[in-house]
């Protein structure tokens, strides 16, 4: 048993949700995940379900941040004209890294500012 099923196992004793995200069946790699969630883990499909669960909630709107830095400012602002923008445009957009952007997109989904699907960034709704 590896570390991470071991502290799953030990944080469903003691009460506490335990989150997996679903895997390919077929693969050996998402096996881990797969027996949590058989095992009674919550599978983690949607980003807003543990976004609610710690008390946030996931339809706040950018006047409703008060610790927005200006890093999420200017990209939420460079989502904002698109209709689905991808971490590439937002780059050239702002004349900053993809992995800068991508960091920042990361805690701006966990705050519930933005969404990601198919590849794609959207703002919350």
């Amino acid at each position: 048993m590896t570390g991470a099923l071991i502290t799953a196992q030990h944080a469903g004793e003691q009460g506490r949700p335990v989150y997996a995200v679903p895997g390919n069946i077929n693969s050996q790699f998402s096996a881990g995940s797969n027996f949590l969630i058989r095992d009674g883990a919550i599978p983690l499909v949607v980003i807003d379900d543990l976004i609610r669960d710690i008390g946030i909630d996931p339809s706040v709107s950018i006047d409703q941040v008060p610790d927005i830095g200006p890093d999420e400012l200017l990209v939420f602002r460079a989502v904002a004209k698109y209709d689905g923008v991808s971490v590439n445009t937002i780059a050239s957009e702002i004349r900053k890294s993809p992995s800068f952007v991508s960091s920042v997109v990361t805690i701006m989904e966990i705050k519930g500012l933005v969404e990601t699907y198919g590849g794609k960034i959207f703002l919350a709704k």
